[in-house]
């Protein structure tokens, strides 16, 4: 077997690698090779683009205007639970004009106390003339003056008997009034009329047992505890018409 030469292995991997070089340099100047990796700028056309969000600079929020559309609305915004309320009683007819009122007996002396509760006050009208009062007694301290006052617009609840009330006894006693010479009243307001309509109204739907009727008389009671300062007893209606 021949030996080799001293430094025949490295002259063969020098040939070796010239060639090689050779070889790499031709496939990188090739247009044709070079072109099927394309330029940078046919790498952007091909390439995936990715979305990114713009940053949203915080903007504040406009002030709630008022919605001129009423549907939209309650669709927005639904109105809470609904409630049952209570029946709505039927409609009762009371003309206070014509409705003929009748109280009982104050055996418990509760009229003077409604009297003062509803800014009222008592008075002697002279029989002669019901709608001129000669004296007025007014509360709390229940002083009594001599007048002469037009009282036909005021509500007017005679006190039939006035000497069964002690407050007026003692008052005619200390004055030397002879009240058998007047009419006694209790006189409100025209606003407690519409007080005592409602009371008796409201009665009336009661015991009307779900009909709507005009109320002819009622029979009534002081009761400084209730509205008013009346309990509503008895009501009597008008006869409904035979069908």
């Amino acid at each position: 077997m021949k030996r080799p030469r001293p430094g025949a292995f490295w002259h063969s991997f020098t040939a070796s690698l010239a060639a090689h070089a050779l070889v790499l340099t031709m496939v990188l100047t090739n247009p044709k090779t070079a072109n099927t990796r394309g330029s940078p700028e046919d790498a952007l056309k091909h390439a995936t683009p990715l979305f990114i969000p713009k940053p949203v600079a915080a903007v504040s929020s406009p002030p709630r205007q008022s919605d001129p559309n009423p549907l939209s609305r309650s669709l927005r915004d639904p109105l809470p639970p609904w409630t049952e309320t209570a029946s709505k009683l039927p409609e009762m007819r009371v003309d206070m004009n014509t409705v003929e009122l009748t109280f009982d007996d104050d055996v418990t002396n509760q009229l003077p106390e409604v009297v003062r509760m509803h800014a009222g006050v008592l008075a002697l009208l002279d029989k002669e003339e019901l709608g001129i009062a000669r004296y007025l007694i007014e509360p709390p301290g229940w002083e009594i003056r001599e007048t002469l006052l037009d009282v036909s617009r005021k509500v007017r609840l005679a006190m039939y008997q006035p000497q069964k009330w002690a407050l007026l006894r003692s008052l005619a006693l200390q004055h030397s009034i002879a009240l058998d010479r007047y009419q006694v009243c209790a006189l409100f307001e025209s606003s407690y009329r519409r007080c005592l309509q409602e009371a008796i109204r409201s009665r009336a739907a009661e015991l009307s047992e779900g009909r709507g009727r005009r109320v002819k008389s009622a029979r009534l009671a002081f009761n400084k505890a209730n509205p008013c300062g009346v309990t509503v007893l008895e009501v009597m209606f008008v006869p409904e018409p035979v069908p």
